[in-house]
């Protein structure tokens, strides 16, 4: 991915970007499949959303909601 050459005292160093992408792609791929299964746990096993757990604060001294 990366190359590095010596011209005298100069060293370009170049990068291959291309297989990056590819990964990057193939990441996204599957960051939208695990995505999707974890909307699906939630939904069947009734976690509340980031939402409900803002407005649901729970005092664990006291055990309590408030």
């Amino acid at each position: 991915m990366v190359s590095r050459r010596t011209i005298g005292r100069v060293h370009p160093i170049e990068a291959e970007l291309a297989p990056i992408a590819e990964i990057e792609n193939w990441f996204k791929n599957l960051k939208s499949i695990w995505a999707l299964r974890l909307e699906s746990l939630d939904a069947l096993i009734g976690m509340p959303s980031e939402q409900e757990t803002d407005n649901e604060r729970i005092d664990v001294k006291r055990g309590t909601h408030h």
